[in-house]
């Protein structure tokens, strides 16, 4: 071979490179898109877990609760006293002379 056909085989492979090169840009640039996706799906799954565990608790503490008025019932039998064991509805309520200062 020439030295011609040698440079020529040279510029080719350097235009292949390159060739390759631009080709495999847009790749990259789809792949950035496709993780910058992945993390913001990825926040979103730790934003739905925390959300869970938020409710989970709130429902373990109702469950709680209504557990404990089941017991109030059955073995304490404590109720709320009736509203007319307090006051009358017709009654007025006492008024009390507040002292002005001199």
């Amino acid at each position: 071979m020439t030295l011609a056909m040698k440079r020529i085989q040279n510029l080719g492979w350097l235009a292949l490179v390159f060739a390759v090169a631009i080709l495999l840009y847009p790749l990259s640039l789809n792949v950035a898109a496709l993780h910058s996706d992945l993390v913001r799906m990825d926040q979103k799954i730790m934003e739905t877990k925390r959300e869970i565990s938020f409710l989970e608790a709130e429902l373990s503490t109702r469950a709680n609760v209504q557990q404990l008025e089941e017991w109030n019932q059955l073995s304490m039998a404590m109720n709320h006293p009736p509203l007319h064991s307090f006051w009358m509805v017709s009654a007025p309520w006492p008024v009390s002379e507040v002292p002005r200062p001199l």
